[in-house]
């Protein structure tokens, strides 16, 4: 709508000063840019196509103007446009002098004032669509890593940038997002990254236009980049930046590629998304740590009773299709001599203890399997998808670092700040009961954990420090 009302505008002026050819190279280009018009601005095609008529009457080009003139008559009787419809029905004497006065040039003022709220009101529009649709990203997961993809997508889409980074300023959280394969940051690249900007507490845009643009070559020395455009944006809570944003466009050949198309309401709504998109990734946090909590041992960090019900069923459901060709092992563990140590040096020992004893038992397991503890002094191991013999190998191999541990007699002695004595027979130690699970088994776990009791038990019953297949 502008190129129309700019071009016809032109035209306009150039007919009052008398430059007919020149009128009519802006007339020609108005009617290309106002073929595309759609909506309630198509109300300009009759004033448009009666001036034009007249300048191309008025120099012997009839043939021309009738067309036209045909054309906009149709769309007159279309539109029941009644006064224009008159005016180019009766249009034989043309008058291709503007009079002094401004008023013939005051509609066109008037066209642009409109176009210009439409403008603004579709850029509007455009705001509250991307914002909902961010919004929808959001909330379409509990999974920070697909929250933050999904947007960092949208943002990168929307504002036509090359690369976006996002980093948390907090030590114990160190967030990098980038999402172009072409960059890759280190450690210390992330720390020179921080360095640069925890400090600077307002949003900026640099680029290559500016007479001074240092940040973008530091920046572009630490990410390997050419960078022609850069905008950044920090989250601030309680004075502190909690997190910043970097939105990078490389030198490109195509310069107008390269620069990066955002104003101060660009600045405003994508100000709004990211600090949306810290406050979600914080409250999924949040979640995932109170659901940790549900389902996480305090003191040793492993399982509790409540994570490895709500846990199991989910392992096994996913091994369902190849369960027939699956073995997996459940493993009740119940130290010996741990009322010894409590007894002897105190309850704050005997939680350490349960701690170097949870260490060992998540060193030894993969990442496919999970150590609960199930009680006071009671452990489970479920091996997923395992065989006897490494079944075997992995609890001699338990035995084995808890005989070279001595019972933990140097770590306790070290706590206590003096040399402790554990009698040979009261080593730390623990008996074992173990359940195969097959496709053969009908079981449920309440009782599968029953019958690795009972086998535990047995254990115990033949001498202690020992394990018993059921």
């Amino acid at each position: 709508m502008s190129f129309f009302l700019y071009n016809f505008l032109q035209g306009l002026l150039h007919k009052s000063e008398g430059s007919f050819l020149d009128s009519i190279k802006y007339f020609k280009r108005a009617e290309i840019h106002l073929s595309r018009i759609e909506g309630s601005l198509k109300c300009l095609y009759p004033k448009f196509s009666h001036e034009y008529c007249s300048l191309l009457i008025s120099l012997g080009y009839t043939d021309d103007a009738n067309k036209i003139k045909t054309n906009a008559i149709d769309f007159c009787i279309k539109n029941n446009y009644s006064f224009y419809l008159n005016l180019l029905s009766n249009n034989t004497t043309p008058n291709i002098f503007f009079k002094n006065s401004t008023t013939h040039l005051q509609w066109v003022i008037e066209a642009a004032r409109q176009q210009a709220n439409i403008d603004n009101l579709n850029s509007k529009i455009s705001e509250i669509n991307f914002l909902n649709l961010f919004q929808e990203n959001l909330s379409s997961s509990d999974n920070i890593k697909t929250v933050k993809k999904l947007s960092i997508q949208l943002i990168e889409n929307r504002f036509a940038l090359d690369h976006t980074i996002l980093i948390s300023l907090d030590d114990y959280d160190d967030i990098c997002i980038e999402l172009s394969e072409e960059i890759t940051i280190s450690k210390e690249e992330l720390n020179q990254l921080k360095n640069s900007f925890n400090k600077i507490n307002n949003s900026f845009i640099s680029s290559r236009k500016d007479s001074n643009c240092p940040i973008l070559d530091k920046i572009g020395t630490i990410l390997n980049l050419e960078i022609y455009s850069l905008v950044y944006l920090p989250v601030i809570k309680e004075n502190k930046t909690k997190c910043f944003f970097l939105g990078i466009t490389k030198i490109s050949k195509d310069i107008l590629s390269s620069e990066i198309i955002i104003n101060s309401d660009n600045i405003r709504i994508l100000n709004i998304a990211i600090k949306q998109l810290f406050e979600t990734t914080q409250r999924i946090k949040g979640q995932e740590k109170l659901l940790s909590s549900a389902n996480t041992d305090v003191l040793t960090g492993l399982y509790n009773r409540q994570g490895f019900f709500n846990n199991i069923s989910s392992v096994l459901s996913n091994n369902k299709s190849n369960f027939s060709l699956q073995h997996h092992f459940l493993i009740y563990l119940d130290l010996d001599n741990f009322k010894f140590y409590n007894d002897t040096f105190g309850h704050k020992i005997g939680d350490t203890v349960l701690k170097l004893f949870s260490n060992i038992l998540k060193s030894k397991i993969t990442s496919y399997d999970m150590a609960i503890r199930y009680g006071g002094d009671e452990f489970i191991l479920f091996l997923n998808n395992s065989s006897k013999e490494n079944c075997t190998t992995l609890i001699e191999g338990i035995y084995e670092e808890l005989h070279l541990k001595s019972g933990f007699k140097s770590e306790i002695s070290s706590l206590l700040d003096r040399n402790v004595y554990i009698p040979k027979d009261k080593l730390l130690s623990f008996s074992t009961g173990i359940i195969s699970l097959s496709s053969k088994n009908k079981f449920n776990i309440s009782e599968l954990v029953d019958n690795a009791d009972k086998a535990m038990y047995k254990a115990k019953k033949n001498g202690k420090s020992c394990y018993i297949f059921a």
